[in-house]
């Protein structure tokens, strides 16, 4: 199956300048790769989704030439990664300038930009070359969430939706923890580890040193009707109850 396929999408309170902008860099993003890994193969990208309500747009490689299609897919998940993990950018400081006003987008209103191929999706969550870099503050914790994405790019992690907030967390694990991740994917959990967050919004925006992976059990429709209140009515209704105590007496 060919890997021809790559797309961005924006997380956040999402302007059309914002995502004019964003689709303006990601095409630059791309020519750049091209012109760096294709060396002037004939590659026609044709955008093959386009969601206005999360901000997404996928583009599909049109060639002859499918093993360098690839390449560049995998390039531009390697500078995901790079993004993500806050490491050098492997290629041309074209490349690398692009990549990083691309990251600069976030700005509080736009939260994340997921880079998204036929490998996976990265997370992208603060400013990547920039002054204005997110003020953070880390604690040990815990946070519940979706796991969905995995990724094995430049080192291994896992996309964490977070509940309460649903923005994609990046949680990095070692090798030995890889099989918990996959027994866990598309589930709900709870991730003990090193939480990092926003220290303006109170956001996590990644978990390392990770202790811990366990699923959450999903409460059943009619669980509510198990509950225990706090009193004993000794078999009375509870709006008899009522009655008695405001009917009664000073």
């Amino acid at each position: 199956m060919a890997r021809d396929t790559l797309g961005l999408r924006m997380d956040g309170s999402i302007t059309f300048p914002s995502f004019n902008k964003a689709t303006g860099l990601l095409w630059a993003l791309i020519k750049a790769l091209s012109s760096e890994i294709g060396d002037g193969t004939p590659i026609t990208w044709r955008l093959t989704d386009l969601s206005k309500s999360s901000a997404t747009l996928t583009l599909t490689a049109e060639t002859t030439h499918i093993d360098v299609a690839e390449r560049i897919v995998h390039a531009y998940a390697n500078v995901a990664s790079a993004l993500a993990f806050h490491q050098p950018i492997p290629y041309s400081r074209k490349v690398s300038q692009t990549a990083q006003a691309l990251s600069q987008l976030l700005d509080g209103d736009v939260t994340a930009l997921h880079f998204t191929t036929d490998f996976g999706s990265v997370p992208v969550t603060e400013p990547v070359g920039s002054r204005r870099q997110r003020q953070r503050t880390q604690a040990w914790g815990t946070v519940d969430g979706m796991l969905e994405t995995i990724t094995s790019h430049s080192r291994l992690a896992f996309t964490l939706y977070e509940s309460h907030f649903g923005y994609g967390v990046l949680c990095i694990v070692r090798q030995d923890q890889e099989q918990t991740m996959l027994d866990h994917w598309r589930k709900l959990v709870r991730v003990s580890g090193l939480v990092i967050r926003d220290a303006q919004r109170g956001h996590p925006l990644e978990i390392r040193q990770i202790s811990d992976v366990h699923e959450l059990s999903l409460s059943e429709p009619d669980d509510y009707r198990t509950a225990a209140g706090i009193l004993d009515l000794k078999g009375e209704a509870p709006e008899v109850l009522i009655r008695r105590l405001r009917d009664a007496s000073p």
